[in-house]
Order: structure tokens, then C-alpha cells, then sequence
């Protein structure tokens, strides 16, 4: 009777000790925020890091693309409004771009170009800075989420190529070029994506896209040789305005931080 009883007692405090521990984790599930309930939204992209680290790098994307990253910003609208808890609505602003700027230049030798064993040198600079403006739909499906909407913005791009062949006998300029190249765009971007939130204020999205755009380009190219008196030769200036169409497979790969 007396082994009874402690058995029963030892039993009866492991159940009482497994309900506490169960009515602990519950509270703590009850207490625990919600997936997409913040209102805030920050995100940094690494797709040009992540392209890169699958493709490889080579010295021209290493120099134009691998610093590239974009800030993006949202703000759920609409709190009461929701058709349910699962969908909801935000704005997003994004600032990005890319930049190369030589620090060096190597000369090489290249017969083939100017028909003789000259020096080449080539300095290449080039600038693509971008804001967006746009509005998303969110669909929330426990920590995943669907996403779609329309960017636009300005986007400004300029590239900078300076060419020049030497003599590898005097170390005199015999030619150079300076092509300088400008273009203002306006796009009108499609989107979609897919969030997963592996903690309430963390979370990763990949997202693809397909836009239109409005561009106002102008191009200029400078010519100097030798018996060229004054100042360098302007071979054309030209401005012209064209409308182009894009698609990305990959246009970010985020990572998100909610407040």
C-alpha cells in the first residue's frame, strides 16, 4: 500500500511538473507577436552578390556590380480596411544603384587594334543611381508570403570611356577618345514575389520582374590625334528619346528587418 501511494505521489508530481511546462510554452505562444504584424518594414538586397557568388566573378562585374545593393522601405496602409487578417497592402520607396570607378589602368600592348605594337590604356567609369516609388498586395500564408505590385521612379545612368594608344616607342599619346554617354529613364515596373519569415522580425523574398521604360539619352564622343590642331575633334553629339522593355529573373534577393 505504502509503495502504492509513492508511486501514485511520484505520478502525480510528473504530471502536475509536464502541465506546467505545457501551460509555460503555451503562454509563451500566446504572447509571441505574430508573423507580418509590425508596420515597418526595411530590406537590404544582395542579388548582385548572391548572382555573382553563382555565376563567378569576373573583373568587370567584381568592378560594377558586386558593390551594387539596393535599401528598400515599406509601410503597410489600410489597417482598417483589411479584407482579413491575411491580406494587406503597403507602400514601398527604394533607393539603389551601382558604381565603378577606376582607381588604376594597366597599358597592354595590342597590335591588332591600332596595326602597330602601341600601348593601350582604357579608363571606364560608370554611375546608375535609381528611386522608386510603389505600392504592393501581400497574401499571407502562415510564415510565407505572396506579394505583388507596380514601381516607378527616375533612373539616371552614365558611362565614361577614355581609350588611348601610346607610342611603346616615344611614350607619346598618338590617339584618344573620351565617349560619354547619359540617359535619364522613367519605368513603369511589374512585380512579384515570395517572403519567408523565419522569426517574426526576420525575414527573406525573392522577387522577379517585368517593366517598361521611357528613356532621354544623349551620347557624345571625343576625338584626339596627332596634326590635330586646337581643340579635340567632336566625331557626334547626338540626343535621342526611346521606349524599351525589360524582364528580371532575379530582381532582389532581401533581407528584411520589421519594426
Amino acid at each position: 500500500m505504502k509503495q502504492t501511494f509513492q508511486r501514485f505521489t511520484c505520478l502525480l508530481a510528473l504530471l502536475v511538473f509536464n502541465l506546467s511546462l505545457f501551460a509555460q510554452n503555451d503562454e509563451g505562444k500566446k504572447n509571441e507577436k505574430p508573423i507580418n504584424q509590425y508596420k515597418n518594414e526595411i530590406a537590404l538586397d544582395f542579388q548582385n552578390a548572391f548572382r555573382n557568388l553563382v555565376n563567378g566573378f569576373s573583373d568587370d562585374d567584381y568592378n560594377s556590380e558586386a558593390i551594387a545593393t539596393s535599401l528598400i522601405f515599406r509601410r503597410r496602409i489600410g489597417e482598417k480596411k483589411f479584407i482579413s487578417v491575411n491580406e494587406k497592402k503597403a507602400l514601398r520607396l527604394q533607393l539603389g544603384g551601382t558604381f565603378s570607378i577606376p582607381i588604376s589602368s594597366e597599358e597592354i600592348y595590342d597590335s591588332t587594334l591600332t596595326g602597330t605594337s602601341n600601348l593601350f590604356n582604357i579608363k571606364e567609369s560608370r554611375t546608375d543611381v535609381y528611386s522608386y516609388i510603389g505600392i504592393e498586395w501581400q497574401r499571407q500564408f502562415d510564415k510565407l508570403q505572396v506579394y505583388y505590385g507596380l514601381d516607378s521612379g527616375v533612373r539616371y545612368y552614365k558611362d565614361l570611356d577614355v581609350p588611348t594608344v601610346i607610342s611603346s616607342t616615344s611614350g607619346q599619346v598618338n590617339y584618344w577618345r573620351e565617349i560619354n554617354y547619359r540617359s535619364i529613364s522613367i519605368p513603369l515596373i511589374g512585380f512579384a514575389g515570395v517572403k519567408y519569415y523565419f522569426h517574426p522580425r526576420f525575414s527573406l523574398s525573392y522577387e522577379l520582374s517585368l517593366g517598361t521604360a521611357i528613356s532621354f539619352i544623349k551620347n557624345r564622343q571625343d576625338r584626339f590625334e596627332p596634326g590635330i590642331e586646337g581643340p579635340a575633334e567632336r566625331e557626334f553629339n547626338y540626343r535621342r528619346t526611346g521606349i524599351s522593355g525589360n524582364s528580371s529573373y532575379l530582381r532582389y534577393f532581401n533581407v528584411s528587418y520589421y519594426f
